[in-house]
């Protein structure tokens, strides 16, 4: 398996020809990471990879939008947008499919194990090293 450090999603913005897409780490309370491994199916990118939350920014939405509601999408937690740290920001070119890119990525930090759902693949963390800040 390898590791995609963001969705591969082959959608772009409709109001411009530029990728956007936002994705965030989620530390649980033990200070481990959350990954989501992702469905091992045909016709998806990236089947069965290791990456992180995350996904496209839909209509008008801005990336701190878009990053709440895929974690609602796919870990199944109404988060609060303060709960959500920008980290970094990417623009450049996408190296997977060519053309612009925007990426937003944030950090979450203690998210409870019991509270999440994953809907989309299925989560990877319980022997992951833990990291410190």
């Amino acid at each position: 398996m390898g590791l995609s450090l963001c969705p591969r999603i082959l959608s772009f913005s409709k109001s411009s020809c530029m990728r956007e897409i936002a994705s965030t780490l989620l530390f649980d309370t033990a200070g481990r990471f959350l990954f989501q491994q992702r469905d091992n199916i045909a016709g998806i990118t990236e089947p069965g990879k290791i990456g992180l939350f995350g996904g496209h920014k839909e209509g008008n939405e801005t990336f701190l939008e878009c990053i709440a509601r895929e974690v609602s999408e796919e870990v199944g937690i109404n988060l609060p947008l303060e709960r959500f740290q920008l980290l970094t920001v990417y623009e450049g070119i996408d190296v997977e499919i060519g053309g612009p890119i925007r990426a937003e990525f944030f950090v979450v930090r203690n998210i409870s194990l019991t509270q999440t759902r994953v809907t989309e693949g299925c989560q990877s963390s319980p022997t992951l090293r833990r990291f410190r800040d």
